[in-house]
């Protein structure tokens, strides 16, 4: 009931097998539950193999049995610390269910504005990019236009020109980005003032 109820908290920290693949957490969360396996199976052998040494007469195996159980329980031990080890780096991990669904947010900056940009959830697949320009004071700056690309060089994705939608004065957002691939992504954002002035720069965001 313990290795149950302990199985679903832990899970709840998860989420998904895919957190459980990719993250820290929950490789260390899978290592974790295989040694507490290890453990359960290892301590039934252990039962059944003193069940059956206190049932069946005295042939002259005692001393073997006795070897078994020692070595089982040397194991057993080992794998004991080693599950009390794990536990306690899991502590100071971030759980996986905040590690795959936790948003990148920066602040870009050129010559004349910084631009809040937001990537959700930021991991392959589809996101959801936000756009805001702001003066260097932190007001809103009115924007013309935007345009915004997405590249990813060291695997030959060549800049994928992305919808950009006005959501507002300086609000700019791109709605189901696909981006299919893991891996450290260059943006290319261009913003327009007016017609004829227009601001570049450049984010460098790792997908997971």
């Amino acid at each position: 009931g313990m290795v149950v109820s302990g199985v679903f908290a832990s899970w709840r920290q998860v989420g998904s097998v895919q957190a459980a693949r990719e993250t820290t957490y929950g490789q260390l969360l899978l290592v974790k539950l295989a040694l507490v396996v290890g453990l359960l199976v290892l301590g039934g052998m252990a039962r059944r193999t003193l069940q059956s040494a206190t049932k069946t007469p005295s042939t002259g195996t005692d001393a073997l049995t006795s070897r078994s159980v020692r070595r089982r329980l040397v194991v057993e031990v080992a794998m004991g610390v080693a599950v009390i080890g794990v536990t306690a780096l899991l502590v100071n991990v971030a759980p996986a269910r905040e590690a795959v669904a936790k948003p990148v947010s920066l602040r870009l900056s050129t010559t004349t504005l910084n631009i809040d940009m937001t990537i959700d959830p930021a991991r392959k697949g589809r996101n959801s990019i936000h756009m805001y320009a702001l003066t260097k004071t932190g007001a809103q700056q009115t924007i013309d236009h935007a345009a915004l690309s997405a590249s990813l060089p060291g695997s030959g994705i060549e800049p994928i020109e992305l919808k950009v939608l006005r959501a507002g004065p300086n609000h700019f957002q791109v709605l189901n980005a696909d981006l299919p691939v893991r891996g450290t992504w260059t943006f290319d954002v261009a913003v327009g003032v007016d017609q004829f002035t227009e601001e570049r720069v450049t984010a460098q965001v790792t997908l997971r």
